[in-house]
């Protein structure tokens, strides 16, 4: 990538934490701006469902997941992630997509289609998804930022490589509904405690 930059002579990054610009100002031949990641220009948002658990766990199974020992998850508690999403769904999607690419009077034009649709299904799924619980405990940060968006309490836990925590403490860590734990434990007593409040 340095060398990539380098070749440009014009170039700006956008990063969305000082531990990434600190690194990028010392790797990389370019202007480098801090920017919060896009999602929290989405704005405010109202929840699409009311509450079916008290504790909505969006927890990574990817490579970014930090490894932990099998935790005992609280009553009323509702785990997933994501990527798990049923085939259903995802045939819904690809149709719905071969469709809307036929209204497209260019390659262009039927490809920021297919984004914009992508973009927006995403979304709505992921709004109604984190809706499900009253506390949200998490380790992805668009996870943590939409909960934020909603004014759902969240309780954030890092993923592998610091990136929740990092954004966290430049753009977020002021919001009253915010909590962060250093562990998958931590993180649902946390919840426990902020539900007991509520």
């Amino acid at each position: 990538m340095a060398q990539a930059i380098r070749d440009h002579g014009d170039f700006t990054l956008l990063v969305r934490d000082a531990n990434s610009l600190a690194f990028a100002e010392q790797h990389f031949d370019c202007v480098t701006r801090l920017c919060p990641d896009a999602a929290i220009y989405l704005g405010c948002m109202a929840r699409p469902s009311l509450p079916e658990a008290d504790i909505l766990a969006l927890l990574r199974t990817d490579h970014e997941a930090v490894a932990s020992a099998a935790i005992q998850t609280p009553p009323s508690t509702i785990v997933q992630d994501w990527l798990e999403e049923g085939r259903a769904a995802r045939a819904f999607m690809r149709g719905r997509l071969k469709l809307d690419a036929l209204r497209a009077a260019t390659d262009q034009e039927a490809r920021l289609r297919r984004y914009r649709l992508l973009a927006d299904w995403r979304l709505r799924r992921g709004l109604l998804i984190l809706s499900q619980g009253r506390v949200v405990v998490t380790d992805r940060l668009h996870a943590h930022i939409l909960s934020l968006l909603l004014d759902i309490p969240d309780v954030a836990m890092d993923n592998s490589y610091g990136k929740v925590g990092a954004f966290a403490v430049q753009w977020t860590a002021r919001y009253q509904g915010f909590h962060q734990a250093t562990s998958r434990d931590e993180a649902f007593a946390l919840a426990q405690t902020l539900i007991g409040s509520n």
